[in-house]
């Protein structure tokens, strides 16, 4: 008996060979989608509809899970904005922009150091 399993019981017999169902296993394997432009406008548009879904969704559960803010903003190619804040999105930007700016602050050498 093997420990593979398939969706359909009786699709696979019991009696296959185990380097059978090694190739089978290998034909099953989905394929690695290329990265690329997708030329079908239609197409593009209906893949960026449904990956914008994803990653908000994503972006909902890692702030749930780990008790993170999260501020996601996405232009779409038509300029269409679509944001995800998992709290207050201003407060979110307000925080990016302190940080930043006391990242810069840390970078630049001190009036003393220049002198």
């Amino acid at each position: 008996m093997h420990t593979h399993q398939y969706p359909v019981k009786g699709l696979i017999p019991d009696n296959i060979s185990s380097s059978a169902l090694q190739r089978l296993d290998m034909r099953m394997v989905r394929q690695k989608t290329q990265i690329r432009k997708i030329e079908n406008l239609a197409a593009r548009q209906v893949t960026f509809s449904k990956r914008r879904r994803g990653l908000f969704k994503k972006a909902q559960e890692l702030s749930t899970l780990c008790d993170v803010d999260i501020a996601l903003i996405v232009f779409s190619a038509t300029g269409k904005l679509f944001h995800y804040p998992s709290s207050s999105m201003n407060q979110v930007l307000e925080r990016h922009r302190l940080q930043s700016q006391n990242v810069g602050e840390l970078q630049q050498p001190s009036q003393e150091m220049q002198e």
